[in-house]
């Protein structure tokens, strides 16, 4: 008979077990340990143990669902209306659909009772209040398509495919930003500005990233000095480290509106890429909407190259 309980403190051993025997691949950590997952799921402010829910069959551990919430518009507290079904493993055993498929409808059955409407799985950005750096990438794009399991899983259960999101990476060894005319005028008007040991814009960007090691560039006017647009960068770990390759993820690329298609996109991102290499940096990787056709042709042009891409995956409940 299979039951269903919230976690608890003594279930720690038993999930990464189960994590380290699921079907590998390169966007799932493959060497999760406990101190992991304590400091990337457990000692969220928000974690919530009745979200984190097990399976169990005659007192042994099949499987786990983790339900959680993402931010307000504002970044300030959790959006209880926006549900997400962050992650989902179950063991090999007899009934495992049955096992899987309960999973899933205790998580919903959590997110709907504290107010949810809809639920999007593994993620929509900014939506990853866990498991940033053991799933995913630089970001969790939904559900990278090397997860085939999950994506039936959740097809099985009326999830629906909402947008692609392209995975994009980079090697940096011998990286040099494009130089044409327009990008010799942008460098004459403008320079590169780095932040050391930024600060987090919000208290959910805190909660995200608050403990990796990150970098900012900011772009600014030579004249007046007022910042025009700015970059960030985070170190992807522990995944990188099993990559091989010191990785950085990129993210909130943003130029004044009044400043587009005058080339600052490019001469930002490329000087940040140029000083991240030389600080040892080996592959960015950048995830992006498949709607967002402005910067793909931005990192295109700065010889990022697809690789993969995920699933956002969605249900109403």
């Amino acid at each position: 008979m299979i039951e269903y309980r919230p976690f608890q403190n003594t279930d720690l051993p038993a999930i990464v077990d189960l994590w380290r025997e699921q079907p590998q691949f390169r966007r799932l950590s493959s060497t999760v340990s406990r101190n992991d997952l304590d400091h990337l799921v457990l000692s969220k402010p928000y974690f919530d143990p009745d979200g984190f829910i097990i399976a169990t069959i005659n007192g042994q551990t099949v499987g786990f669902v983790h339900a959680g919430f993402g931010p307000n518009a504002s970044g300030s507290e959790l959006d209880l209306q926006t549900g997400l079904l962050c992650q989902l493993r179950c063991r090999k055993v007899p009934y495992g659909d049955d096992v899987r498929d309960g999973l899933i409808r205790q998580a919903l059955a959590y997110l709907a009772g504290r107010g949810a409407k809809t639920c999007y799985s593994a993620s929509k950005f900014p939506y990853v209040p866990f498991y940033l750096g053991l799933y995913g990438g630089s970001r969790i794009p939904g559900v990278p398509q090397e997860d085939e399991w999950l994506l039936q899983a959740l097809r099985s259960n009326g999830f629906r495919e909402n947008e692609p999101i392209p995975i994009y990476q980079r090697t940096l060894a011998g990286f040099r930003t494009p130089i044409d005319r327009q990008l010799m005028t942008v460098r004459r008007q403008f320079q590169l500005v780095s932040l050391v040991d930024p600060l987090p814009a919000t208290w959910w960007e805190n909660c995200m990233l608050g403990w990796a090691e990150t970098f900012a560039f900011r772009i600014h006017e030579r004249d007046s000095q007022q910042s025009v647009g700015g970059v960030n960068f985070w170190e992807i770990q522990p995944l990188s480290s099993e990559w091989g390759v010191r990785s950085v993820g990129m993210f909130d690329v943003q130029i004044d509106a009044k400043f587009h298609q005058q080339g600052l996109g490019t001469f930002l991102v490329g000087q940040a890429l140029t000083q991240l290499m030389q600080q040892g940096v080996g592959l960015c990787e950048v995830q992006v909407r498949a709607s967002n056709h402005q910067s793909i042709r931005l990192f295109e042009k700065l010889g990022f190259e697809q690789v993969s891409q995920g699933l956002e995956m969605v249900r109403e409940l």
